[in-house]
């Protein structure tokens, strides 16, 4: 696919430098192209991404993240471990209306995640105040009023990149805790009674991918099977920037 909107699902988990590389490829493609997409991808490994412009350092000193495969992230915010979770991503051209006012996207995408689990019986919601300052490393311990909690527990944050008015969303559903940050719950640890019919892990990823486009009051979407070739090229000439750590 050339242009238009479409969804992808990826079916198989990637690397950190290669996620990012495609995130970065697609949200070149909203601004030169007016390509719109939303894309649910998973990391083949636990894999930390910090926010645009994190220390290294921090990173480099502890004694448990410093081990994993590490990737700096195009969007800002507190460091990501990508492990027992979905990402997703959503890239918009400066002619779309949520590309006007960015702030409004956060609340669609997370809007549309707790209409799609309520039914289901879990008990998500937005939280509405802001917890905390940006002095904590990981995301998910900092306190942002548009973030999705289940009782006092962060389980979903999203952050945003901007070129050329085009606009770049991803964030970070939390499904299960890590052995890696066990303080940070998911949504099947709580001890939840999910409707089977409504909402199954191995579903989760579709369901997302159809809320997002939903959200986003977007008809013309189309499932697309897997990048064209001009965003996996460019993919991969950006791959090779996301192989270090170091802001550029």
């Amino acid at each position: 696919m050339t242009d238009g909107s479409f969804l992808l699902i990826e079916e198989a988990p990637c690397s950190g430098e290669w996620n990012m590389a495609v995130d970065e490829a697609l949200l070149e493609h909203a601004a030169d192209h007016s390509i719109r997409s939303v894309r649910v991808y998973g990391w083949k490994e636990p894999t930390v991404s910090l926010g645009y412009f994190q220390d290294i350092d921090e990173f480099a000193d502890h004694p448990t993240w410093s081990k994993l495969p590490a990737v700096r992230r195009l969007s800002g915010g507190g460091a990501i471990l990508h492990h027992h979770e979905i990402t997703y991503s959503c890239c918009l051209p400066a002619s779309d209306r949520w590309s006007r006012h960015p702030p409004d996207l956060y609340d669609a995408v997370h809007g549309a995640i707790v209409d799609l689990l309520r039914p289901a019986g879990v008990p998500i919601q937005k939280r509405g105040q802001r917890l905390s300052d940006d002095s904590q490393f990981l995301c998910f311990a900092r306190g942002d009023e548009r973030d999705l909690v289940i009782g006092e527990h962060k389980v979903m944050g999203s952050a945003q990149r901007r070129r050329r008015g085009a606009v770049l969303q991803h964030g970070s559903l939390l499904l299960r805790r890590s052995e890696y940050a066990p303080q940070f719950p998911g949504l099947f640890d709580f001890g939840l009674n999910f409707a089977p019919n409504l909402i199954s892990e191995a579903r989760m990823a579709g369901q997302i991918g159809q809320s997002i486009t939903e959200s986003i009051q977007r008809e013309d979407f189309q499932r697309v099977p897997c990048l064209a070739e001009s965003i996996k090229q460019r993919a991969k000439v950006l791959q090779d920037r996301y192989r270090s750590l170091e802001i550029r």
